[in-house]
């Protein structure tokens, strides 16, 4: 069972995407319930999901800084965030799109 760790970190690698428990499930041949488990139980599987949303804010705060943030994300509303959390959320947003593109 050495495939599990591989497993693990592609689920929160997919997870981070934006991608469902169902969706990575599929994807990695195991069940949505253990990855739903690893989720929320497993402290290593949370921390390399953190560290993969920080990469996705990081890649997304790049494209603000070049200012090439496309217009669909510019516009979208942020009802109920200060200013600092609606451009993390749109830095996530731009991360995972940039990632998207890139795969």
């Amino acid at each position: 069972m050495t495939d599990i760790p591989e497993k693990r970190a592609e689920a929160a690698r997919l997870l981070a995407l934006g991608r469902s428990a169902d969706f990575a499930a599929g994807r990695l041949q195991v069940s949505p319930t253990t990855i739903r488990k690893w989720r929320r139980t497993d402290p290593d599987f949370q921390a390399l999901m953190d560290k993969h949303l920080k990469g996705l804010e990081a890649i997304g705060l790049q494209v603000i800084a070049r200012g090439t943030v496309p217009v669909k994300v510019r516009e979208k509303a942020r009802p109920g965030l200060s200013p600092t959390e609606a451009l993390r959320a749109m830095a996530l947003d731009l991360g995972r799109i940039e990632a998207n593109r890139a795969a």
